[in-house]
């Protein structure tokens, strides 16, 4: 993880920043995702108001760079959107 990230992740509150959003809002997360984060996602998915969904895309962990993760992110969003 960079610099950067780790910083941001330092001074984001996901609790309070997840019962802020109002809007549609889709969760994708890797079927092989480590225990703390798939609790971490679950937390977040249940403080998320208003229309959501929460989709497991089987395989990948969270690597975006992952072309098949990128191709299967796309078609969750795809049908989502419909």
């Amino acid at each position: 993880m960079g610099e950067n990230r780790r910083r941001d992740f330092e001074t984001i509150k996901s609790d309070e920043l997840a019962k802020k959003i109002t809007c549609k809002t889709i969760m994708l997360v890797g079927s092989n995702e480590g225990k703390e984060v798939r609790i971490s996602n679950n937390r977040i998915y249940r403080l998320l108001k208003g229309d959501k969904d929460y989709q497991v895309i089987n395989g990948p962990k969270h690597d975006i760079v992952d072309p098949d993760y990128q191709n299967k992110i796309a078609d969750v969003i795809n049908q989502f959107l419909i």
